[in-house]
């Protein structure tokens, strides 16, 4: 809206201020003809200096006027072209004779031109938005030299005002075809086009009556003077003189304006200072109600973690007597701070130390002060109560494994004391089938004490590893064997106890031969507890997988069945001592030592071991040993 009325005031002309200067331009008109006792040759010739000096001062305002509503830079160039052509014809007419008018009225036609020239920019200025259309300035400083050219070769002064007068139509046309009278007082602007139209139409009235009556050329040299008294009325006002007015105005209001926040912000440094004291009585306050206070209080920078103040009770927590000690110390000299599941967003667990001894304590950051560049901290001594909590875990931890050493204990003695029947009770039948020569119960029999054989084997091996591995004294022997031999062996040993369970042993390799340093013993209990766990766990008519797998820098063992599987909770802590799964021990029965035996015999070896389970789909246990160079 302010882009908008800017426009119109560019081209608004008061029809008051219209009629003062034609008025003014007749009474002057009449003076500079009394002052040459109505001599024509001379009134024109006076007038014409008139013109040039006003174009040269136009010319010469305009280039800064210009720049101020973003003018393009053809308008003045186009203006110098047209005064330097201007001075050309004017110096030239002055050379003539007094009654030869033909360059005098060329110039006139000129003048028009000019004018007219203006008036249709002004329109179009307001009508287009200020699209800059380069065309029409090509066009007319082709003119101008055309003119010139014409001017020296050609004779025929008719031929040239023709050409002049088709040029100041076709403004005309453009000026009343862009004219738009609903963004304008009409009367101001049709009013000064008015009287740019009667110069065109004096010009072709006088064409076809050349040589022209001197009263018409009197009248119109008035037209022109009146026209031309008006462009610049309206030029000095509207593009010099009311825009550093309404600067001068904006600039006084700014300054108003910045008087007052001037004063505002006297106002309130005043209002500062007031609070910088209150804040400093505040300050002195607090801090002595800080340093007096029964309770450990530090304050640190957020910067640099280092302690600005402490008051007396922190500096008895530490067993420190100066507080110079203390300050600029950093915070972690005395307190560092413990993850743990019960710390929140302000408080959280700390060990303190001091000279003497380290305390538990809670680091409270207070939220009631709350500073971009400091926090305060109050420090709660927690020690009886976590030794408290700490005794009473240990007492808890006791009772569990209490617990488990005596479920452990009795699960052993049952697996003890079942194989020992079984073996003895077998000794006692094979007697009575010894007597009747019954080979194949014997046979049968035979193979069920072997089989109690081995669970003993395994049993009491478990046991004297897991005691060796609680008291660091268990270490392998290594030496190089043959992995898939030492395998196939203990495999072969377990065929006939996984028969009469009807459970499938498949052992497969990829190479006959592969050799690593190992211990042997440990790998046969390893072996024979991961088979004998998938027999125990494998229901009737199972099939159970030895698969070895030679490759470039490792060997891999793998244990496959299709049992009961295990719980994904139990995989987690499969390898830990004790571990049982809950699942299986409603069917089977275990000591839970097996695979935390497993697990410490391949880790001794440099062996990793993994296990991949499903419930009720079956188990894969993976043992990873490294090749090593043969003798190390």
């Amino acid at each position: 809206m302010d882009n908008y009325r800017r426009k119109i005031n560019i081209i608004s002309i008061d029809g008051k201020n219209i009629l003062k200067i034609c008025l003014a331009t007749l009474v002057v008109y009449f003076l500079v003809n009394l002052i040459f006792k109505w001599k024509f040759d001379q009134v024109i010739t006076a007038f014409r200096i008139y013109y040039l000096v006003g174009m040269i001062i136009f010319s010469i305002l305009s280039k800064q006027v210009f720049h101020l509503y973003n003018h393009n830079k053809y308008n003045y160039i186009y203006m110098y072209i047209y005064c330097l052509a201007y001075v050309i014809l004017f110096g030239h007419s002055i050379q003539f004779a007094p009654d030869n008018n033909y360059s005098a009225e060329i110039l006139t036609n000129f003048i028009i031109l000019f004018e007219l020239y203006f008036g249709f920019k002004t329109i179009e200025y307001n009508h287009k938005t200020e699209e800059k259309r380069y065309i029409i300035y090509i066009v007319l400083k082709i003119f101008c030299i055309l003119i010139l050219t014409l001017y020296y070769r050609i004779d025929d002064i008719v031929s040239i005002i023709s050409f002049l007068s088709c040029i100041e139509c076709f403004l005309i046309y453009k000026i009343f075809i862009n004219n738009d009278s609903k963004s304008y007082n009409p009367f101001n602007i049709n009013t000064y086009l008015v009287l740019v139209a009667l110069i065109p139409i004096a010009s072709f009235f006088g064409l076809f009556m050349y040589p022209l009556n001197e009263g018409i050329l009197r009248f119109r040299e008035l037209l022109i003077l009146s026209v031309f008294n008006i462009f610049f009325s309206m030029f000095f006002k509207n593009f010099m003189r009311n825009p550093y007015k309404e600067l001068a105005e904006s600039l006084n209001k700014r300054n108003k304006i910045l008087d007052e926040l001037s004063e505002d912000i006297f106002i309130k440094n005043k209002e500062l200072e007031t609070s910088i004291l209150n804040l400093k009585n505040k300050e002195y306050l607090y801090e002595t109600f800080f340093r007096f206070m029964p309770h450990p209080i530090i304050l640190i920078s957020l910067e640099n973690n280092r302690i600005l103040f402490a008051n007396k009770a922190f500096l008895n927590l530490v067993d420190v007597r100066n507080v110079r000690d203390v300050i600029n110390k950093k915070i972690n000299t005395y307190i560092h701070f413990v993850k743990s599941s019960s710390d929140t967003d302000l408080t959280f667990n700390a060990i303190l130390s001091s000279k003497t001894e380290e305390r538990f304590v809670n680091a409270k950051f207070l939220s009631m002060y709350k500073d971009k560049m400091e926090d305060l901290i109050l420090i709660e001594d927690n020690t009886s109560k976590v030794l408290t909590e700490e005794i009473k875990k240990e007492v808890e931890s006791r009772m569990v494994e209490e617990r488990i050493r005596t479920e452990f204990l009795s699960s052993i003695s049952h697996d003890l004391k079942t194989p020992i029947n079984v073996i003895y009770s077998s000794i006692q039948v094979q007697r009575i089938y010894t007597n009747k020569n019954d080979i194949k119960s014997l046979e049968k029999y035979n193979s069920i004490s072997k089989m109690n054989c081995i669970s003993l084997i395994k049993l009491t091996n478990n046991l004297i590893d897991m005691s060796k591995i609680n008291s660091n004294f268990l270490m392998p022997n290594l030496e190089e064997i043959n992995v898939v031999e030492t395998t196939e062996d203990i495999v072969t040993s377990l065929v006939d106890y996984a028969q009469n369970n009807s459970i499938e042993i498949i052992f497969n390799t990829n190479t006959e031969e592969s050799y690593l340093n190992l211990d042997y013993e440990f790998l046969q209990r390893i072996i024979l507890n991961l088979i004998s766990n998938s027999i125990k766990f494998t229901p009737v008519g199972g099939k159970i997988i030895i698969d070895i797998l030679d490759e470039e820098d490792k060997v891999k063992i793998s244990i496959m069945d299709n049992g009961s599987g295990m719980t994904e909770d139990f995989i987690k802590d499969a390898f830990c001592k004790y571990s049982m799964d809950k699942y299986s021990r409603k069917t089977k029965k275990g000591t839970g030592i097996g695979l935390f035996v497993v697990k410490k015999l391949v880790e001794l070896q440099s062996g990793t071991i993994e296990i991949k389970s499903k419930l009720d789909e079956g188990t894969k246990i993976t043992i990873i040993f490294p090749k090593e160079k043969l003798g190390e």
